[in-house]
């Protein structure tokens, strides 16, 4: 369900229950802790498409409100908790987390924050600053490559501003906590990017795939220190996958070993690697020799055949 169709569902639900929306944050918070620290404010911005309920919250939604949580999406058809593939996955991300913070650089982040909200359109500023979050995402990229690259703001604005990107913000207590970017791209330059043929500084909105053309979606940046997030962000991709029936491959570019890691519950294949490193905390292990990174591809069928994807898809 997209953030219309959340907003739209609440609204009707709210109102058949002639509840105001102080009343219903307040019902809420008694119904399940998940929705501790919700007020008038917080259904406000849900119900306006400001902002998205995290997809734990959004369960608990449709069960306060009588419904099935399969009611809610083709994607999220049951409570992600209950998953065994998500639960192997959720302890892999506790360990991770405990030693290291490369996949969140989220230093003030706890791993655990299930009070967290989602956010589809591109925010202008950041709360009482002046600094767009786009410009965050291009510090976080310099930061993780040691500053080899450098993204032109403009350029990234306008790519995550494109109808066709999907881009989604996670928010705790109004402050950016993660963000996820895919792209959907003409499939010559998908195949390019995986090939290590050109850079994804250099990616132009004209690279990026009308309705009609070969296509296929990339990976273009994600960054969460929260285990609840990036298992949330797990679930969007696999409704994003549910939804276009069209793309012929999904890849991107593992950094850290991690990534390979997340992605074990689908078959994928290394396509390129970066140059080697002899830093044991940067890059990725592959084949015993550590490098800067490397590229990854999935294809569509692998991901409609995987476990994961059969259970939410």
């Amino acid at each position: 369900m997209d953030s219309n169709s959340i907003s739209i569902y609440l609204i009707h639900s709210r109102k058949q229950l002639n509840m105001s929306q102080q009343e219903l944050a307040a019902a809420l918070s008694l119904h399940h802790p998940i929705f501790s620290g919700i007020d008038a404010t917080s259904i406000s911005r849900w119900e306006r498409g400001k902002i998205q309920p995290s997809s734990s919250r959004k369960i608990e939604l449709y069960i306060f409100f009588g419904n099935d949580p399969a009611y809610s999406r083709k994607g999220l058809s049951a409570d992600y908790n209950s998953s065994v593939n998500i639960g192997i996955l959720a302890k892999l991300l506790d360990s991770e987390l405990n030693y290291n913070h490369h996949i969140g650089a989220q230093p003030y982040l706890l791993k655990r924050s299930l009070y967290f909200d989602k956010v589809k359109v591109l925010p202008k500023t950041l709360p009482k600053s002046n600094t767009t979050w786009a410009k965050l995402i291009s510090n976080y990229h310099e930061n993780i490559t040691r500053g080899q690259e450098k993204w032109d703001l403009k350029t990234l604005t306008d790519l995550q501003n494109h109808p066709s990107t999907y881009v989604n913000y996670y928010t705790v207590d109004n402050v950016l906590a993660g963000h996820l970017i895919i792209l959907l791209l003409k499939q010559e330059i998908f195949d390019l990017l995986i090939d290590d043929k050109i850079k994804e500084t250099e990616i132009s909105l004209d690279m990026l795939a009308d309705e009609h053309e070969p296509q296929s979606l990339y990976e273009l940046s994600f960054c969460s220190g929260s285990r609840d997030i990036v298992i949330d962000s797990i679930i969007e991709r696999l409704v994003l996958f549910s939804s276009n029936q069209v793309f012929l491959n999904f890849g991107g570019k593992a950094r850290n070993s991690f990534t390979l890691k997340a992605l074990d519950y689908v078959e994928y294949e290394i396509m390129s690697e970066g140059p080697r490193t002899e830093e044991r905390k940067f890059g990725i292990k592959i084949g015993g020799f550590r490098c800067e990174y490397a590229t990854y591809t999935i294809t569509s069928k692998a991901i409609y055949r995987s476990k994961l994807f059969n259970e939410f898809g």
